[in-house]
């Protein structure tokens, strides 16, 4: 069981402002954990491989690698041991 497990979290967003109000609203509740962010895909990728979260908010809009090309190299790793994804696309208002 999970009882006592919290849920490890990572936050990809090359906006700070928005990884650091996602992180506010996280740490209100103590099963979940920040675990690692990140504000480009190249380092997400390497910070999901290092920090193994189970769960990794994902903005799909980023320079060096995007949110699907993060997601795509994650799932090819060869890992057994895959995070889910929860994808946030956040429409500018131009």
């Amino acid at each position: 069981g999970r009882k006592n497990e919290k849920i490890n979290v990572a936050i990809v967003d090359d906006n700070e402002k928005i990884i650091s109000n996602i992180c506010d609203k996280l740490s209100d509740d103590s099963e979940i954990e920040v675990v690692g962010k990140a504000t480009n895909g190249e380092e997400a990728y390497d910070m999901i491989k290092k920090n193994n979260p189970d769960v990794v908010i994902l903005d799909l809009i980023m320079p060096k690698m995007d949110g699907l090309e993060v997601m795509e190299r994650v799932r090819n790793n060869g890992r057994r041991k895959k995070p889910a994804f929860i994808v946030i696309y956040i429409m500018m208002a131009v």
